[in-house]
């Protein structure tokens, strides 16, 4: 009888690390789920002019709410709501701060961003479907600068909210797990402050719950920028890597770093520039 009883509690010790040793292959939420996506965003540009180098660094940070209005096993419609924004530059020329949470006409663009709300339905790995509310998004935050500063710039400013920005950004967070009969690699275009870039990138699990993500990146094309036409060559790479919670399959933490040079022609004059990148985004529930 003893010898039975030590086998089993063998069997069970085997089968109780067997289950925590699964890596997280897709998401697994309830309805009424709740948890914040903190992001820190830290950037260093440098530009080479006349045989200077001139540097200009910027912090963005951003916090946003996710609840779990509906669950079933293939998808989920969770509803984001901004809760902060803050934004710090600094250049030779001056520096120059936004933060939703403070008064004034310079922080009105990120005060009348938070608290909106808009709703993204994704697939159990983490792929955006489908983004809804959008439209009632940007009736408040143009009801809210009306009489304002910003009235007439409430299209330039909500263009961070088109559908194709949001999914690039949902899916550079959450879609990070193996779909079936699909390779486990990913290709995204975005706009970024009007500069065009493509990532492409392959994933692999580096720990029973970490996944990470390698890969390269461009920036190439004309855009306009306060009426001045330009151009930009660029290139570089990217790492990102995501700690797993094994019982939901959320991120816990995510650690993104990028690096791209390359140089921007303004009529006819091109400027050597180097760009680094690192992003740190916490998710707690």
């Amino acid at each position: 009888m003893r010898l039975k009883r030590e086998f089993l509690a063998l069997v069970g010790l085997l089968i109780t690390l067997n289950i925590s040793a699964q890596k997280p292959t897709e998401y697994k939420l309830q309805k009424g789920d709740q948890f914040k996506v903190s992001v820190v965003v830290k950037q260093d540009i440098e530009q080479n002019m006349f045989g200077q180098t001139v540097t200009t660094t910027q912090e963005i940070t951003s916090t946003d709410l996710y609840e779990v209005v509906e669950a079933n096993s293939d998808e989920y419609l969770l509803k984001t709501t901004g809760l902060s924004r803050t934004l710090l530059t600094e250049s030779p020329q001056g520096s120059m701060s936004m933060d939703s949470d403070l008064e004034g006409d310079e922080h009105l663009a990120f005060r009348a961003l938070s608290g909106k709300s808009y709703y993204i339905r994704m697939n159990k790995y983490g792929k955006v479907m489908s983004i809804e509310g959008l439209d009632e998004l940007s009736t408040a935050v143009k009801n809210d600068l009306e009489g304002t500063v910003l009235e007439g710039s409430a299209d330039q400013l909500l263009t961070a909210y088109d559908v194709k920005t949001l999914t690039s950004a949902f899916d550079g967070q959450f879609y990070i797990y193996k779909e079936p009969r699909k390779r486990w690699n990913r290709e995204t275009n975005m706009v970024v402050n009007n500069l065009p870039i493509n990532i492409t990138y392959d994933f692999s699990y580096s720990g029973d719950s970490e996944i990470t993500a390698e890969g390269d990146m461009t920036l190439s094309g004309d855009f306009e920028t306060m009426g001045q036409q330009m151009s930009a060559e660029m290139a570089g790479n990217q790492k990102s890597v995501f700690s797993l919670d094994s019982q939901t399959g959320l991120s816990t933490d995510i650690s993104t770093v990028q690096k791209m040079e390359g140089s921007l022609s303004i009529q006819d004059t091109s400027i050597p520039m180097s760009f680094t990148t690192e992003v740190t985004v916490r998710i707690i529930r």
